[in-house]
C-alpha cells in the first residue's frame, strides 16, 4: 500500500523516474492482488486499492503498439501478455477490457464497437509525475507521441502506423556567443491543454544569462500531425547556435528530397514525412540552418544573430498522405502596417496533400497582429483551412 501510493500520482500513473521500473512494480502489486484474493483477505488499504483500480487502464496508455513499454529499452519493458491481461482482468473494468482488444498485439477489436465519445480520454497527462501520453484514438494503428520530463531531462518518442520512430533524450543544445547555455532549472509545465482537435504540452526551462528554453508539442487528433518546436528567448542579441538531436529508432533510416528539405521517416516503406518549417523550402535558397541525418539521429541545426529563436519540426503522421505533395511557407507577420521580423513573432502556412494549416507564434509579449489576413492576438495559434478558405481553430494559447 505504501508503494502504491507514494510511487503514483492519484490515478495510477507512475512518475517519470520510475516508468522504466513500471512493468516490475505493475507485475508486483497484480501478484499480491491476485494472491490477496485467493486468500480472501485485503493487502491494500483504502488509498491504496484506488490506485490500483487505475493502473490498468494507464499500463494500457503506456504501452506501443508491439506491446513494449514507452520510452524503454531491453527487457524491463519487454512484451509480456500474461501480465497485461492479469491486470486488465484484476481492474474488473468491462471499458478496460475492450481497449485492451483496441490497443495490444495480437487482439481482436471489438466488433460492437462504441464511439469514440463513449471511451474514456486517450491521452493522459500528470503534472505531479512530470509524465505525457497523447495519442489520437484508442487503436493500435492511431499516432502516438509520449513525454518525460523529470529533472533536467527531457525524453520523448513518436510512433506512426505501429513503428517507433524516435525514442530518447530530445534536450536541445543551444550556444551563445560560442558559449555552451547551461541549464539553472528542471522542466517544468507552461500549459497543458487536450479536446477533441488536439492534445498540447508547453514546458520551459530557465538557462544561464538569463536566458530560457520553451518546448511545443502539440499532437492534432483528427489532422494527424505533430508539431515539435523549441524557442530560445535571450535578453540581448547575440549569435545563437541551436541544434536537436532525435534518436532514431533502430531500423528507422531518413530519405531526403533533392530540390526540397523535406525529409521522409520509414523502413521498408515511408511511415512519416518531416518539413523544417523555419527553413525555406527548396535547397536552392539560403537558409540559416539544416535539417539533415547523421548516424542514427535526426538533426536540426540553425544559427542565427538575435534575441529569439523558433525551431519548429512538422511531422506527418498519415503513411497515405506521405505520398503526396508537401508545401510550406514562411509568412509575414505585421504589426501597425510594419513587416515584424522573425524573432518577434512567425506564422508559416503548411499544405499536405489537400490539408493546410496556418501556423503562429509570438516569441515577444503578445500584440494585435496580422498574418495572412488573419488579426491574431495570440501568444500561439494553430488553425486548419476549410474548404471555403476559412481558418478553423485547433488551438490558440493567450
Amino acid at each position: 500500500s505504501f508503494g502504491l501510493v507514494e510511487l503514483l500520482d492519484g490515478e495510477g500513473l507512475v512518475c517519470a523516474a520510475h516508468v522504466e521500473h513500471f512493468r516490475s512494480l505493475l507485475a508486483c502489486w497484480t501478484r499480491c492482488a491476485l494472491l490477496a484474493d485467493a486468500a480472501h483477505w485485503g493487502s491494500f488499504d483504502d488509498d491504496a486499492r484506488t490506485q490500483f483500480a487505475c493502473l490498468a487502464r494507464q499500463a494500457l496508455r503506456l504501452t506501443r503498439p508491439d506491446g513494449t513499454l514507452v520510452l524503454s529499452r531491453g527487457t524491463s519493458g519487454q512484451w509480456c501478455p500474461e501480465l497485461i491481461q492479469a491486470a486488465v482482468a484484476r481492474s474488473g473494468s468491462r471499458k478496460d477490457g475492450r481497449l485492451a482488444k483496441r490497443v495490444l498485439p495480437d487482439q481482436d477489436a471489438p466488433k460492437d464497437d462504441c464511439p469514440a465519445r463513449k471511451l474514456p480520454p486517450p491521452s493522459v497527462y500528470s503534472e505531479w509525475g512530470e509524465v505525457c501520453v497523447m495519442r489520437t484514438a484508442w487503436w493500435r494503428k492511431s499516432p502516438q507521441f509520449a513525454c518525460l520530463f523529470g529533472g533536467h531531462r527531457l525524453r520523448s518518442e513518436l510512433t506512426a502506423a505501429k513503428h517507433t520512430l524516435w525514442s530518447g533524450d530530445v534536450a536541445p543544445q543551444v550556444r551563445v556567443d560560442g558559449q555552451l547555455l547551461e541549464r539553472r532549472s528542471d522542466w517544468t509545465e507552461v500549459c497543458w491543454h487536450t479536446d477533441d482537435d488536439v492534445d498540447y504540452l508547453e514546458l520551459e526551462a530557465d538557462c544561464d544569462g538569463p536566458w530560457q528554453l520553451q518546448r511545443q508539442m502539440l499532437l492534432a487528433r483528427k489532422d494527424h500531425f505533430l508539431l515539435l518546436s523549441d524557442v530560445v528567448l535571450g535578453p540581448q542579441e547575440a549569435a545563437i547556435e541551436y541544434e536537436l538531436q532525435l534518436p532514431l529508432a533502430d531500423g528507422i533510416r531518413c530519405e531526403w528530397a533533392q530540390e526540397t528539405r523535406e525529409g521522409l521517416l520509414g523502413n521498408r516503406r515511408a511511415l512519416c514525412a518531416v518539413v523544417p518549417l523555419s527553413l525555406p523550402e527548396w535547397r536552392a535558397a539560403p537558409a540559416h540552418g539544416v535539417l539533415q541525418s547523421q548516424g542514427n539521429t535526426l538533426q536540426l541545426t540553425i544559427a542565427e544573430t538575435a534575441r529569439r529563436l523558433y525551431a519548429p519540426l512538422l511531422f506527418d503522421l498519415v503513411p497515405q498522405r506521405v505520398q503526396q505533395p508537401r508545401t510550406w511557407r514562411q509568412l509575414t507577420v505585421a504589426e501597425e502596417l510594419q513587416q515584424q521580423p522573425r524573432e518577434v513573432a512567425v506564422g508559416y502556412r503548411v499544405q499536405f496533400g489537400r490539408a493546410q494549416w496556418l501556423i503562429y507564434r509570438s516569441l515577444t509579449p503578445r500584440r494585435s497582429r496580422s498574418v495572412l489576413g488573419q488579426n491574431v492576438a495570440d501568444e500561439f495559434v494553430a488553425a486548419r483551412f476549410g474548404r471555403d478558405g476559412e481558418l478553423d481553430q485547433l488551438i490558440e494559447i493567450q
